[in-house]
């Protein structure tokens, strides 16, 4: 049975088939700054969510409440946690489109 033979294909360093484009693009006026090279999402720079935290004094009074809430829930009380059928059940009474 004779070997098949695949032609061989020499590849320039550092240059691939699916690779990113060498430089960016910086649409101007848009709010996006090379997203494709600064290796950033596609959100403009002023983009906020509005779900903080925003401060350090905010982020630590955020963990405090959670570690509260697992201590509690190691005890017993289990009233800040829900299942995940009651969790599901709400997000369809929200958004009936995801049913």
């Amino acid at each position: 049975m004779e070997e098949k033979r695949y032609p061989e294909i020499e590849e320039k360093e550092g240059i691939g088939m699916c690779s990113e484009p060498e430089a960016g693009y910086a649409a101007t006026g848009s709010g996006y700054v090379n997203t494709l090279t600064d290796n950033v999402c596609m959100l403009p720079d002023d983009y906020d969510p509005g779900i903080g935290p925003y401060t350090m004094e905010e982020l630590n009074a955020r963990i405090d409440e959670a570690e509260l809430a697992i201590e509690r829930a190691e005890k017993g009380d289990e009233s800040d946690w829900v299942t995940a059928e009651e969790m599901d059940a709400e997000l369809y009474r929200m958004f009936p489109w995801l049913r």
